[in-house]
């Protein structure tokens, strides 16, 4: 079995040769595009893994400034035609054209209220989230608008699906 057909095969319940595995690792969010798909692909084949999870600790480019519950109604995301998109698209298309096609690779998403929480603070999420639930309810949603249309771009890039961290998505 190639490494995609044994992921698939899994994914559907079906017997395999061997069990797939993954591995990752955070890397350096000031790491160049070619720095990011260098050591992508050294783990990919230092370990002989099954699926690539790409994940580059770039932050997302959110933008706005939160002093009142009113701030979270105007925030803003960049979008797919940024800078900052484009230098993700560009990594997993590089680790695409390295890896070839006969492995799944998943680009690493943040839930929208983990990307509020890394770009705001815990703190200012968190109280507000408190006091003005229905402005951060607002905010969230710009920000999860905004990486839908980032998915999307990921996909068409040459991503085979997204690893969606859902931190902060529990209840409480």
């Amino acid at each position: 079995m190639t490494k995609k057909e044994r992921v698939l095969a899994v994914m559907k319940k079906e017997q395999v040769d061997m069990i797939p595995a993954g591995f990752w690792f955070h890397y350096k969010s000031d790491y160049t595009v070619q720095q990011m798909i260098d050591e992508h692909m050294k783990l990919f084949r230092t370990t002989d893994m099954d699926i690539i999870k790409i994940m580059q600790d770039y932050p997302y480019p959110i933008s706005g400034k939160i002093t009142c519950a009113d701030d979270w109604y105007h925030i803003q995301v960049k979008g797919t035609d940024s800078e900052e998109f484009a230098k993700m698209a560009e990594i997993i298309r590089g680790i695409r054209k390295e890896a070839g096609k006969d492995v799944l690779i998943f680009q690493t998403m943040f839930g929208p209220f983990k990307a509020a929480s890394m770009i705001f603070g815990d703190d200012v999420l968190m109280k507000y989230s408190k006091e003005a639930p229905e402005a951060v309810v607002a905010g969230v949603k710009i920000i999860a608008d905004a990486l839908e249309e980032w998915t999307k771009g990921y996909l068409e890039a040459g991503a085979d699906g997204i690893y969606y961290s859902a931190q902060f998505g529990e209840i409480g």
